[in-house]
Order: structure tokens, then sequence, then C-alpha cells
């Protein structure tokens, strides 16, 4: 694996779980403007290094047996598994974008982009279905609570999205508004330079948009790492430091 990977690479035949240790997405207007003009202003033929990601690895013995991902595990040798240990703000802000940019090529009729089909893309990015109408996210979080069912319903569109009446806690509520954050941007490019505008942002997410990658072996302390690593965009609170340092000396 090379040092330097895109968003093609990194989930190519993977798919990430956030655990339960980290902070829900706190991203505000200011991170995501960020990173949507490091998009807009990327010169041709450049790749812009956005940060760490990393992760270890998982086993279908990680997940809820007879769950989804713990089949795919177990029926596919292919396919593999991660924790993201560092970088979950920056992943999860570019698959709400991914995910944006596929509904407004699907809203416009375009299936294949790149010489790629659209559900192609999808399956990689952000749901790949299985069998009898389930399947898996690509990026998700571990623990089945408020803000992972919301992620699935009400931002990636999947499943009944009955019971999501709207944000509900400041993590949810920073995800409902990076869709709309990048489905409004999304919609003026298109005003300014078409769908052939949209699809170049697209490609550019995909491919040019490039993270340091480090994978962790299996021995080595995830959650201390969590709390070393985890300095950049906005801070830990002391609520949040105190809370991994609990499930740390739990799991312990």
């Amino acid at each position: 694996m090379p040092p330097f990977i895109s968003l093609f690479e990194l989930f190519s035949n993977r798919f990430f779980r956030i655990p339960d240790y980290q902070r829900g997405y706190a991203w505000c207007d200011a991170q995501r403007r960020d990173f949507w003009e490091d998009l807009v202003n990327l010169p041709p033929d450049h790749d812009h290094f956005t940060g760490t990601i990393a992760i270890k690895r998982m086993v279908a013995a990680d997940f809820p047996i007879n769950s989804y991902e713990q089949y795919v595990l177990l029926q596919n040798n292919d396919i593999e598994a991660y924790q993201v240990i560092d970088g979950q703000q920056r992943l999860t802000t570019a698959v709400i974008l991914l995910n944006e940019l596929l509904v407004f090529f699907e809203r416009h009729n375009q299936a294949v982009i790149n010489n790629i089909p659209l559900v192609e893309y999808k399956a990689r990015f952000v749901y790949r279905p299985v069998a009898n109408d389930n399947g898996y996210c690509a990026l998700a979080y571990s623990a089945d609570n408020e803000a992972s069912r919301f992620l699935l319903r009400a931002i990636f569109g999947i499943g009944n999205a009955v019971g999501d009446n709207g944000p509900q806690t400041t993590y949810t509520r920073n995800l409902a508004d990076a869709k709309i954050f990048f489905r409004r941007n999304i919609d003026s490019l298109n005003e300014e330079g078409g769908v052939a505008a949209v699809q170049d942002m697209f490609l550019r997410l995909v491919h040019r948009i490039k993270f340091n990658y480090i994978q962790f072996a299996a021995e080595e302390d995830v959650n201390v790492a969590f709390e070393t690593m985890n300095n950049r965009g906005r801070p830990l609170s002391n609520l949040e430091l105190l809370k991994n340092r609990l499930l740390y000396l739990v799991e312990l």
C-alpha cells in the first residue's frame, strides 16, 4: 500500500467502521468550507494532501453474530474491514459529499462517470447490497446508536427514514448541515458550469484528494493512539477525552 492514497484506492474492497470511543461528527461550516474550497481551487494535474487516515484491521468476530458485515467477511476473502482510528471527520465529510454528488448524477440521469457505472461508485463509497434488499455501508459507526441510524437513513437515504424527524443531537445536526451545505454547493456549481463541472468535482474528490495512510498492527493500543493523534480539526473536549479514557479502562 502506498503512503499516499486516493479515496478510490482507499475504498477498494474495503469498508470502514468508526469505533464507539470516538466523538461523533463534529465538523461545522468552517471546516466543510475549507474542504470544499480545497477541491474548487485544486489546479489541473495536481493532487491535494488532505490529512492522515489511520486504520486497524477488523475480523468477522468483531461484528455481531449474523450481521451482514460478518456474513460478507466470512463469505468473501477479498473484502476487508477496518476501524478508523484517525481521520474520521474528513473521511465522513468526503463520503457525505460523495453521496450528494451521486444523488445529483441520479437526478440528472448520469448513469456512467468516467467509464464506470454509477451503481459501482455507490457500492464502493456508500452502500453495497448483499441479499434481500440488505447490505452494508462503506462507512458507518460501530455502535447502533442515534447518530448511526441518522447517518444511514437521513444522510444516505438507506432503509426506512420514518422516525428520523430531524436532528436530535449536536452530532446529527452536524451531519444534516453537511448534507445541506454540499447539496447547495453542488447545485451552485451546476448553475455555473453545468453537469460537466460537477463531474470534474467528483473526479477531483475521488482521485486527486490524497491521504497519508497508516495501518496499525493488531497488538497496538488504538485507544491511546486515538488520544495522541487526534489533534487536527476541532479539538476534543474534556468530556470526549474522558469518554475515550473510560472506555479504554473498561476494555482493559
